[in-house]
Formats: structure tokens, sequence, C-alpha cells
């Protein structure tokens, strides 16, 4: 919200949405051990533009072509912002993938020998 109202644009809150989504879906992934989808499809739901697109097929049955286009246009602008999100994010995410998934093992290992010890 506040990124929208600073920039009056649906691109830039929508990506940076999509990138942190998609850093702390894959790190909950390899946390939980789980495929990235388990994490990002639930967090997806709720950006994904459904209304707008209802809104712009409303329009459009009802004659009113300029609301309708705008509306898809925004509605695409939307989906592709969270593409490319997600996109960044997984190169983002890349980067640092093998660091941390060193760090979760040897903290999992150091665990087992507390546990074992005690």
């Amino acid at each position: 919200m506040l990124l929208t109202n600073a920039t009056h644009s649906v691109i830039i809150p929508n990506l940076f949405a999509a990138i942190t989504i998609g850093v702390l879906a894959n790190i909950a992934a390899l946390i939980v051990k789980a495929p990235v989808n388990v994490m990002y499809i639930p967090s997806l739901v709720s950006l994904v533009p459904g209304a707008i697109i209802y809104m712009s097929m409303k329009d459009f049955t009802l004659g009113r072509e300029a609301a309708a286009q705008a509306g898809l246009v925004k509605t695409l602008t939307i989906a592709i912002a969270l593409a490319v999100g997600f996109v960044m994010s997984e190169a983002l995410f890349n980067q640092i993938r093998l660091p941390l998934r060193k760090w979760l093992t040897n903290r999992r290992k150091r665990r087992a020998a507390n546990i074992h010890t005690k």
C-alpha cells in the first residue's frame, strides 16, 4: 500500500512483493524441505488481479470498451510485474542458496549432536 501511494503505479509494488515472496518462499522451502511452489502459490493468490480482470470483462460486456481496455492493460501490467519479480527473486536466491544450505546443514548437525549428548 505504501509503495502504491508513493509511486501511483502498480508495477513497483507488485514487483517488490513478488521479489519478497520469492526470496522468502525459497528460504522457507529450504528450511521445511518442501517444494518452493508450495510456498509460492498461497502467497501469490492475494496478488493476482482477479477483481480487475473481472471488472474489465464486465465493462467489455456492457459496451464500455475504454474502461475494459484500461483494466486489461492494468491486469497485464500486474501479471508481468509479478512474473519479472519471481524471476528476479530466483536469480537473487541462486546467489545465496549454497551458503544458506551449508549453514542449515551445519545447524541441523549441531542440533542433532546436542540432542544425543543430553
